[in-house]
């Protein structure tokens, strides 16, 4: 009887370890772009949760090309990111910060909120959060276009499809010709520039046979080399 209690206590505890690291995540949108009014405003872009348990997320801005005005604490705009524990600017100094939360699929809270009263620079920037837990890794860019003129309104990106995945000799990508991409390049996981590859239209296939096995990114650009969105792939 210890026999068979000593087994059943393992599987269990193997079970267990396999259900945990099976826990994964998501975000609602790759890409959130949207016309900046002048006063706060904010832009939610949920973290969602399958399995049972929470994920245990790490997160971190990647500044992007944002004005420094457009920054926290530099005598013109501001910018902050939300989690479901707390709001934390981010400046200049601060871009690149890790920070951490919890996440279930009922808490799933995670903003930008931005003011540009007092900013001075105009145009279309975009800033980008890494999300980092033990098992994957997710991106999110916010696209933000600020002319004081401009009436706000946001769109939000997720008919951006990649297949296949895992991919072998090839792959595809499919997005919404509003995006305007007109470069798709392939990065490895420690972000150094395998490929890339100009684009017409809304599709584009991108060969593989010279790439090692391994997670890769792929990174849609528009024509000013702005990153519009992020997609993750296995090459087998």
């Amino acid at each position: 009887m210890k026999k068979l209690f000593t087994i059943a206590a393992i599987f269990g505890a193997s079970a267990f370890a396999t259900v945990a690291k099976a826990q994964t995540f998501g975000v609602a949108y790759d890409t959130v772009s949207f016309l900046a009014p002048l006063v706060s405003t904010t832009e939610h872009d949920n973290i969602s949760v399958t399995g049972m348990f929470g994920v245990n997320l790490k997160w971190t801005v990647m500044r992007g090309d944002f004005p420094t005005d457009w920054m926290y604490n530099t005598g013109g705009g501001s910018t902050a990111f939300c989690d479901n524990s707390g709001c934390y600017p981010i400046s200049v100094d601060t871009s690149g910060t890790v920070q951490s939360a919890t996440y279930t699929s009922s808490s799933s809270d995670f903003h930008m909120l931005i003011n540009l009263v007092g900013a001075t620079s105009t145009g279309t920037h975009y800033i980008t959060v890494k999300f980092m837990s033990s098992n994957d890794t997710l991106y999110e860019t916010y696209i933000v276009t600020y002319y004081p003129t401009y009436v706000p309104q946001v769109k939000q990106f997720s008919d951006i499809d990649l297949y296949p995945n895992p991919a072998t000799s090839s792959v595809n990508v499919v997005f919404d010709e509003s995006l305007d991409v007109k470069t798709v390049a392939v990065y490895n996981i420690i972000g150094k520039m395998m490929s890339m590859y100009r684009v017409n239209g809304n599709s584009a296939n991108i060969n593989l046979e010279n790439v090692n096995s391994g997670i890769y990114f792929l990174r849609l650009m528009n024509a000013q080399g702005d990153v519009v969105s992020t997609r993750k792939f296995t090459k087998q």
